[in-house]
């Protein structure tokens, strides 16, 4: 008789081990660590590509908006100068007798006059540099081209730029020097 404080005695050989017998779904298959990095090579490689199809999207779309902002800054600029100026109907006239014959002008006259041409020249700088550094679409620019060249063939631009030439920067300068001389657009 077994005491049960007593270990019972086998006497043969310890049982097998159940093993299971390798089918599809279980069957391991040797890992390659080499097969693994490249698959995830790829995906980051892909990772990367839609990213930065992303970010030129965004770069695109913030380049049309800063174009749009810089020049809509600048009409509203010219906008509010013209308002100021063409509010006084007597300023309004001083503009139309120095356009067509400036030998009328009083000295003050004559002085106002200047110091408009020089605050709207300073503006057609500003517009000019922005098309150069391709902030203003030459289309527009064209447009306020013609009518700055315009006042550039009147009367007193010449006593103009020459008392004033200098406060202009060098590149403004030969730009304004090559359209008075009818060179074209040149930028």
């Amino acid at each position: 008789m077994v005491m049960p404080w007593e270990a019972p005695r086998y006497a043969g050989p310890a049982p097998p081990l159940r093993r299971r017998s390798p089918d599809a779904r279980t069957a391991r298959v040797p890992v390659s660590w080499d097969a693994v990095s490249a698959v995830a090579e790829l995906l980051g490689a892909i990772g990367v590509i839609v990213s930065l199809g992303y970010l030129a999207q965004q770069v695109r779309h913030n380049t049309r908006s800063v174009r749009a902002a810089a020049y809509q800054s600048w009409f509203a600029s010219y906008d509010s100068l013209s308002n100021l100026l063409l509010a006084d109907a007597r300023f309004d006239d001083l503009l139309h007798r120095a356009g067509a014959d400036a030998t009328g002008l009083t000295p003050d006259e004559r002085r106002r006059f200047l110091g408009v041409l020089r605050r709207g020249f300073r503006q057609f700088e500003s517009l000019y540099y922005q098309h150069r550094e391709g902030m203003i679409d030459r289309d527009l620019f064209e447009g306020w081209l013609s009518i700055y060249s315009r006042t550039a063939q009147g009367p007193l631009f010449e006593e103009f730029w020459q008392a004033d030439e200098a406060i202009f920067s060098p590149s403004f300068r030969d730009f304004v020097r090559g359209f008075r001389k009818g060179s074209g657009l040149e930028l």
